[in-house]
């Protein structure tokens, strides 16, 4: 398998305080993984390090030639009626580097965004404001948004905050399905073990050192 990311031995303080020390992490295509942590373990500070944000303080991030990432940040869309959007603008905003600054989308680019709808079940949803979906929708959005583009690795944080379990569950079977039919690969990070369920590799942040968690079978 192609290997996508390597993180090597990477330490990272604010001040003078350690947060994170010597974490180690690699990840090839068609990888689903998974990063469990409490609240102020470290999480975050790693998904900065790896998106270049900021920079460690020693060991090194290296992405394979020309990798594309795309990052989708914990739900902070809530049910505002002033929200101006609707479903299919919002995705095309994930093909806002392809088509270029001001200019418009043609064929292909509306063929890609109902194509990626289609694929996480919101066919027909297109003119549906943003503001009047539930959270489990809009999050689905965010995916569309995120894999209109095509990326090589996909990166979310705490992505079912906010949504019922009900919803975070059809959550979780898309990505599996997006994982295994589609080969995306995908670093999922969360403070509940259980939405890591479908994650073939979880590992913990604890103490500042990231270590992987042996999964029962």
């Amino acid at each position: 398998m192609k290997k996508i990311l390597t993180v090597e031995n990477i330490c990272y303080k604010y001040a003078s305080h350690l947060v994170l020390e010597e974490v180690r992490l690699d990840i090839e295509e068609g990888d689903f993984v998974g990063i469990v942590g409490k609240n102020g373990s470290g999480k975050t500070t790693l998904l900065k390090l790896i998106l270049g944000i900021i920079q460690p303080v020693c060991g090194r991030i290296v992405f394979a030639p020309k990798t594309k990432i795309s990052y989708i940040e914990q739900l902070t869309i809530n049910s505002d009626i002033s929200f101006p959007t609707n479903v299919y603008e919002t995705v095309m905003l994930g093909l806002y580097a392809k088509i270029g600054f001001l200019k418009f989308s043609n064929i292909e680019h509306k063929t890609l965004v109902l194509d990626v709808l289609k694929l996480v079940g919101l066919e027909g949803y297109e003119k549906k404001q943003i503001s009047m979906l539930s959270g489990g929708e809009q999050q689905r959005v965010m995916i569309a948004k995120a894999l209109v583009s095509n990326p090589d690795l996909l990166i979310l944080d705490e992505p079912t905050s906010g949504i019922d379990q009900e919803s975070e569950s059809k959550f979780i079977d898309l990505l599996h399905k997006l994982n295994k039919e589609h080969n995306k690969t995908i670093i999922m990070v969360s403070h509940d073990i259980y939405v890591l369920s479908e994650c073939e590799k979880i590992y913990e942040i604890k103490n500042k050192t990231m270590k992987e968690i042996v999964k029962n079978v």
